[in-house]
């Protein structure tokens, strides 16, 4: 399947679902809007606001078929002792 767009999402996902799915994307652009690359990472560790926000946005996209195994987000985590 090529790229996901949001019109395939709206067509797709149920009603309420669809509700709920903006609902945490607005909070996820609240949340993330003006930050730097260091308080994303800040941002994105558990158990923050916008760690939960992402899960949920995760869980919510998992429940369709055609969305399975795209990620929304990535959260790297590295060993700053190691190369």
């Amino acid at each position: 399947m090529g790229e996901i767009t949001y019109d395939d999402i709206a067509r797709q996902f149920s009603k309420e679902d669809l509700t709920l799915y903006n609902l945490l994307c607005s909070e996820f652009v609240k949340l993330t809007s003006g930050k730097n690359n260091m308080e994303l990472w800040n941002l994105a560790q558990t158990p923050s606001k916008l760690r939960v926000t992402l899960d949920e946005i995760h869980s919510l996209r998992e429940k369709y078929d055609f969305l399975k195994g795209v990620m929304f987000f990535n959260v790297w985590r590295f060993n700053p002792q190691s190369k």
